[in-house]
């Protein structure tokens, strides 16, 4: 069977869909359109040398508008001529609905990984956007043959309670997998030195400015604990930190920012760190804090949307209120006061990816799916 993943960008490909493409794969024909603009050359061949066909569409900018776009995604897909479509994220899934109800396609997927600034955003231009979305997806849905997939049910509840979908057309598949072979259970020593680690984009809604004002007092309070900092800045993207702050945390003498990692340094990443923290106020479900689970990591994260699925309070880590850098700081305390019990917590995190978030998990779910 023919399958195409529509994508926007490469590296969110790389680092979310590899491993499940590889697997799909293995039994399919898989092609993957997205923007290659920053892939590396050595990826792609070693993609085509697995049979996966990798095609190049410039990301939509402020010079490929919406509506450009969807047509030259239109015209890449038609091209192609698969049986089955997966379009990833909301907006894509928006310009799926629209090229379904054009196309002779077999079957459309819309993955939703996630509601963010597009679906609540009360600016005019995404409240046009959503009406647009709307009745695309309402057209779509008039042929029977796509289906949302969602990743948490917060989001398949929001689609059906707004009527954007019924029980008929949703189906549940909880990530992307994750690869136990690349991400293994590490045997920790919790004796004195905790290390903290942030694992995310430097953007407001993933909770940054949060995990940075509870690391500070806690520093304070508790000077042999580390706190790390992993993600890319982007200074064109609304959601980031101001310049000031990213300068300021750059030359913070009390947090060690490790800079934007490649997903493959992630792993030993995961193995230097103690604990995860994800202060998020909203996500589909992190695969990163899936892969620090996997590594035996203890989490601490926000009772948000696809945070809260990754966490059992008092089990494998603790939740904590949302948007509060006092709530973050007694959840990180936690941890700190409770060292003896993390080591268990770990394996918890652990044994939580392999009965419910494994790549073999999750391959088979969406081998089933594509059989519907």
């Amino acid at each position: 069977m023919n399958i195409c993943f529509a994508i926007a960008h490469y590296k969110f490909f790389h680092s979310h869909r590899l491993d499940l493409t590889k697997e799909l794969a293995k039994t399919h024909a898989v092609s993957i359109v997205t923007d290659c603009s920053k892939a590396i050359p050595q990826e792609i061949k070693y993609l085509k040398s697995l049979g996966i066909e990798v095609i190049n569409l410039p990301g939509r900018s402020k010079k490929n508008g919406y509506i450009s776009y969807a047509l030259s995604l239109r015209r890449v897909i038609q091209n192609i001529n698969p049986e089955i479509v997966f379009y990833v994220t909301l907006e894509m899934s928006v310009f799926g609905a629209m090229i379904h109800h054009l196309l002779k396609i077999k079957k459309s997927f819309f993955l939703i990984t996630g509601l963010g600034t597009f679906f609540y955003s009360k600016k005019l231009k995404y409240l046009v956007l959503r009406s647009i979305q709307r009745l695309l997806f309402a057209f779509a849905l008039m042929k029977q043959n796509c289906l949302f997939v969602f990743q948490n049910t917060d989001d398949l509840e929001v689609f059906i309670d707004l009527k954007i979908a019924n029980q008929s057309n949703v189906k549940m598949i909880r990530g992307n997998g994750v690869n136990a072979s690349d991400f293994i259970c590490q045997d920790r020593k919790y004796e004195n030195k905790v290390i903290f680690l942030y694992a995310s984009r430097l953007s407001l809604s993933k909770g940054i400015l949060e995990f940075i004002n509870a690391s500070r007092l806690l520093k304070g309070e508790y000077p042999d604990a580390e706190f790390h900092i992993a993600g890319g800045y982007d200074a064109e993207d609304p959601d980031s930190i101001s310049f000031e702050a990213f300068n300021a945390l750059v030359t913070d003498n009390d947090i060690l920012y490790l800079g934007e990692l490649p997903h493959s340094e992630m792993k030993d990443c995961f193995h230097q760190a103690s604990v995860f923290v994800m202060p998020s106020y909203r996500e589909g479900l992190p695969k990163v804090a899936l892969e620090a689970a996997a590594s035996g990591l203890p989490l601490v994260m926000t009772n948000a949307t696809g945070c809260k699925d990754c966490v059992e309070h008092a089990v494998n880590g603790f939740l904590v209120e949302t948007r509060s850098s006092e709530a973050l700081y007694d959840g990180m305390e936690l941890c700190i006061k409770n060292l003896k019990s993390m080591k268990e917590y770990g394996q918890k995190s652990a044994e939580m990816v392999e009965k419910k978030y494994s790549l073999e998990i999750i391959t088979q779910e969406y081998l089933k799916l594509i059989k519907l």
